[in-house]
């Protein structure tokens, strides 16, 4: 399906030892706006599909860990609807990055999460080739997007900026969660342009994402980034995922 990008929608969802999804409803409305402006039908039954499939990754966990693997919802252009598990890294924070060409999608594709993600893992690979740990996505000077999660910076006033789908943001679950208590710590988000000179000055870069987590960056391409410390904008968003984790995992075993 890869070099498609109408073949098939995607989200890739926190999975814990027992094969419970965290987020499940934000992942399957997120899913189903993306297939809406890819033109791929929604089967009748896609409910009922889904709980199977989730229902066979029951007891399919090895990992103790939290959340401890990832568990990707596919439905593509011929109606199909599958889930496969695999391990979550171990990731660090902070990370290097390096910089690479946006994949430039019409604006259709845009900020979904569609069927040809083959420039993300290629440009994962070419991070790690260049003793980096993340790559990041750069458009006329600006930051767009991650490959494989969504950056999230402080600028020295104090405001926070994500970029929005026109600018070739991919609309994050995570950040969606984790942006009231941001909004709450005093740091109003702006959506828009990560351009350099807001790169520049930035006290604090974090990269979100369903296996990621909440990371920080303090080097691209070399630069040093904000801060060589954890501030509000990291611990905020760290302590903000950890407890919706939390809650999530805890109503699945209440259920």
């Amino acid at each position: 399906m890869e070099g498609d990008p109408f073949s098939s929608v995607f989200t890739t969802m926190p999975c814990d030892e027992y094969g419970n999804i965290a987020f499940l409803d934000a992942h399957l409305k997120r899913l189903k706006s993306h297939a809406g402006r890819l033109n791929l039908d929604i089967p009748d039954d896609f409910p009922e599909r889904v709980s199977t499939a989730i229902n066979e990754l029951q007891g399919m966990v090895e990992n103790s860990a939290m959340p401890s693997n990832l568990a990707t919802l596919r439905l593509t252009r011929e109606g199909d609807v599958s889930i496969s598990l695999r391990a979550n890294e171990n990731n660090t924070s902070p990370m290097k990055a390096i910089s690479v060409p946006d994949p430039q999608w019409g604006d259709e594709i845009k900020g979904t999460k569609h069927g040809d993600w083959a420039p993300y893992k290629k440009a994962k690979q070419s991070a790690i080739e260049a003793g980096a740990h993340i790559a990041l996505f750069v458009d006329d000077e600006a930051v767009t997007d991650a490959d494989r999660a969504t950056p999230i910076l402080l600028d020295n006033d104090g405001t926070a900026w994500i970029a929005d789908a026109r600018n070739g943001g991919v609309e994050s679950v995570t950040a969606s969660i984790i942006i009231p208590a941001i909004e709450k710590a005093g740091i109003p988000i702006n959506k828009g342009r990560l351009h350099q000179n807001l790169i520049g000055r930035a006290k604090e870069l974090i990269v979100v994402g369903s296996g990621i987590g909440v990371v920080r960056i303090n080097d691209i391409d070399g630069q040093s980034v904000g801060v060589n410390m954890d501030g509000i904008l990291t611990k905020t968003a760290v302590k903000a995922l950890d407890k919706a984790l939390r809650e999530s995992w805890e109503g699945e075993l209440n259920e």
